[in-house]
């Protein structure tokens, strides 16, 4: 039984419409992550766990982007922290910026012994939907980072930036203009001198 080819072309539309898509698509018009605090903060959340998962390439990264782990450049997948980070939680600190599609984030850190934690400080761009940039530091003992490093006062530290006042207010530029005098000097150490 030979077929003719329009027969075959009908039997292959016929049997495609019965199977599902597996085209992955997204609406990118209804959707940046970059100025959705919620995504921002989900995308933290999603680096945390690709680094607990050890799978840097579940991210979604941008074609092309740039990552440095403790001053040093690397693809994810040479990182330390994708292979030594076995346990995480929710930020101490966390800063978002989604006029520039950035964040902040500093929290405890455990390398597969919970007796001992380490603070992981990191810094990344998203634009769209993609990280575009990824800035890691972490730091393991005090040497790594001077006296800023305590893990164990980690939250203590940042408490106090991460509960503002409830009736704050934004002050205006005006509010945060200084006026220097002629006779005023910058010092070295951030004070001012008058002469």
């Amino acid at each position: 039984m030979r077929l003719s080819t329009a027969a075959v072309a009908l039997l292959l539309a016929g049997a495609a419409s019965a199977v599902p898509a597996m085209v992955h698509t997204r609406d990118d018009s209804s959707s940046n992550c970059s100025s959705s605090r919620w995504c921002m903060t989900n995308m933290v959340t999603r680096i945390l766990d690709s680094m607990v998962a050890h799978d840097p390439y579940s991210l979604p990264l941008a074609r092309r982007y740039k990552a440095t782990e403790n001053s040093h450049p690397a693809a994810l997948g040479m990182m330390t922290s994708w292979r030594t980070i076995t346990k995480t939680g929710p930020p101490n600190v966390l800063a978002i910026d989604t006029t520039n599609g950035t964040a902040y984030f500093a929290l405890d850190i455990s390398e597969g012994n919970d007796h001992v934690k380490n603070v992981l400080r990191a810094r990344f761009k998203v634009v769209g939907n993609n990280i575009t940039e990824l800035e890691l530091f972490i730091n393991r003992f005090r040497g790594d980072h001077g006296f800023s490093f305590s893990s164990e006062e980690l939250a203590a530290n940042y408490k106090p930036l991460m509960n503002p006042p409830a009736n704050r207010t934004k002050p205006s530029r005006a509010d945060l203009s200084v006026a220097v005098d002629d006779n005023c000097y910058f010092t070295e150490l951030g004070g001012l001198e008058r002469h």
